[in-house]
């Protein structure tokens, strides 16, 4: 807005109003942030997604990843002979290959538990012989 021009002497306005556009520009923004804020979830809705689904297994990738790791901290500690370790190796490879061989052309969810099962097979193997020797 122009201030007012009165010969010598200019006179501004104390009070300036917003414009159309700028009211206009507010009101958008503020429908954005309303529908913003309707697609993000409440902390209700995740509670009850968290006591709905329990905790998701671990991908057999992961797994066989963490049973190398304490085959290789059995063998470390003494816990397994050197015959264990290279049975659980094996078994623990082939679920690996198996995983790679699934997921070629696309792991189903019938493939993806089949493999899953055997990962934590081969970990409560690999928990038993360790224990075992132990005793």
């Amino acid at each position: 807005m122009q201030p007012l021009s009165n010969g010598p002497r200019t006179i501004r306005p104390a009070l300036t109003l917003p414009t159309r556009r700028a009211v206009d520009g507010v009101k958008a923004g503020r429908t954005a942030l309303i529908c913003l804020a309707a697609l993000l979830p409440t902390p209700a809705l995740a509670q009850a997604w968290t006591t709905i689904r329990a905790t998701p297994p671990a991908p057999a990738a992961y797994q066989v990843a963490k049973n190398h790791d304490d085959i290789r901290a059995g063998r470390r500690s003494g816990q397994l002979s050197r015959v264990d370790a290279g049975d659980l190796r094996r078994d623990n490879a082939r679920v690996g290959d198996l995983a790679v061989t699934y997921a070629r052309n696309g792991t189903t969810d019938s493939e993806a538990a089949f493999v899953q099962a055997a990962a934590e097979a081969t970990h409560s193997r690999i928990v038993a012989r360790r224990t075992q020797a132990a005793k």
